[in-house]
């Protein structure tokens, strides 16, 4: 979606790591997302609960172990989204508490597709 726009119209991502390379894709991917249009492009983002502890979002934003980088990183790119809405992406994300990585794309899928097929 960052790269090559043209490819698709809607996308689905489950617990991404955009943390890795040091967050490469969200400081491109705000970059592009800020200057670039995404007119009938749609996008939902599902988080699954990495800790399995009810630690609250605040806490976890404060943390820095590699063990929340990858739920600190969707959700910065998510708020970085949520803030510039002249980029016209129909953009949704949802974090999933009671969801595993490994499990995250089975319990998210009817959700992302429900929210896509909704907004054609």
């Amino acid at each position: 979606m960052i790269n090559h726009r043209g490819l698709f119209d809607n996308y689905i991502v489950f617990d991404p790591s955009i943390w890795w390379d040091n967050q490469k894709i969200i400081k491109q991917g705000c970059n592009v997302i800020a200057n670039e249009r995404f007119t009938k492009k749609s996008l939902y983002l599902a988080m699954a609960n990495l800790t399995m502890t009810k630690i609250e979002t605040a806490k976890v934003m404060k943390d820095t172990t590699i063990s929340t980088a990858m739920y600190r990183s969707s959700y910065e790119f998510c708020k970085t989204i949520d803030k510039n809405k002249n980029h016209e992406l129909n953009f949704k994300w949802k974090y999933y508490p009671e969801s595993e990585h490994h499990n995250i794309p089975k319990i998210a899928a009817e959700d992302a597709i429900e929210f896509i097929f909704k907004t054609e």
